[in-house]
Order: structure tokens, then sequence, then C-alpha cells
């Protein structure tokens, strides 16, 4: 398993219908520096990711 297919596992795909053909277009990960406590520095990744997909439209 690739990072691209773990990544499919988890992205959230909101369709009436079931998505097909998931495509990411491109991704971004970045550091973030935050205080977590008073002088204590805590990191956290920020993953922003493109992304595209097929359904078949149904006759509801």
């Amino acid at each position: 398993m690739n990072k691209y297919t773990a990544c499919l596992d988890e992205l959230t795909v909101i369709s009436n219908s079931p998505a097909q053909d998931l495509t990411i277009d491109k991704s971004k990960v970045t550091i973030q520096e935050f205080a977590q406590t008073r002088d204590q520095v805590a990191y956290r990744a920020v993953v922003d990711v493109d992304y595209h997909f097929t359904t078949i439209k149904t006759q509801n």
C-alpha cells in the first residue's frame, strides 16, 4: 500500500450514489507550530488534498 492508496481509504466523499474512480490530484502537508500550554510548543500536520471522483447519476 502506497501513500496514495492509504489516503484514498480515509477521504470523505459526500454523494447520494457510490463514488468511483477516486483520484488524488495534488496534496500538500504543512507543519504548524502552536503553543499547547505556556512554555510548551507542539506541532501538528495540516494535510490539504485536492481530489475528484465520478458517480452514477440515479433517477430518484
